[in-house]
């Protein structure tokens, strides 16, 4: 293929990856994970592609020699767009899942505390815990599941 040609073809594959992964860390800033799923599977699609067309590129030795200043500083420029696009998506993801985490553990917490022990019953047949207890238990839980949320 002609190296002014593949180098259009890896411009045109790296800004649409861009393009995914700016909307993938939109959807993930936004707390909406149940859209990025779609965006995953064309992400993939498109960096196959891209991975292709670099191969090729890789296969050139004197490919960046070979192409025209103008595509090769688009190419240059489009590749550094791609690497803070990455590290951006790499934050993202690391403080989505970090929150996914705290979310999990605050909920796991939250249970944990507000586990009621059997109450079992006394020599007299009557229940250790009373009636009041309970009362104050049920607005404790509830307390605390407003509080945490």
């Amino acid at each position: 293929m002609n190296p002014n040609a593949l180098a259009s073809e890896l411009i045109d594959a790296t800004e649409s990856i861009i393009t995914i992964i700016e909307q993938e860390n939109s959807l993930l800033k936004e707390a909406r994970v149940d859209e990025i799923e779609p965006l995953i599977e064309a992400k993939k699609s498109l960096v196959e592609v891209y991975e292709h067309r670099l191969h090729d590129a890789a296969a050139n030795k004197a490919f960046l020699d070979d192409v025209d200043t103008g595509l090769r500083e688009k190419l240059h420029k489009s590749n550094s767009r791609f690497q803070d696009a990455v590290r951006s998506n790499v934050h993202a993801l690391r403080a989505a899942m970090t929150v996914n985490h705290q979310v999990v553990e605050t909920i796991a917490h939250s249970i944990e505390n507000q586990q009621i022990a059997p109450a079992g019953y006394s020599a007299t047949g009557q229940g250790k815990r009373a009636q009041a207890d309970k009362q104050k238990m049920a607005g404790k839980i509830a307390f605390t599941l407003n509080e945490e949320f």
